[in-house]
């Protein structure tokens, strides 16, 4: 079972690899594609961005 929040990271995801391909893409406008709160994507985005180091 996925959280809510995993949902919204692949929703996340997905928006950006179909709609960023040469340019840099505000949150805002993802927020506002995919029915996410920007406060909401805000506490997502930072947790797809950060290096994972083994």
């Amino acid at each position: 079972m996925i959280s809510t929040r995993g949902r919204y990271a692949i929703r996340v995801m997905i928006d950006l690899a179909q709609n960023g391909k040469e340019k840099y893409i505000p949150m805002k406008e993802v927020a506002e594609r995919q029915g996410i709160s920007l406060k909401y994507l805000e506490r997502i985005l930072p947790v797809l961005t950060k290096k994972q180091f083994d």
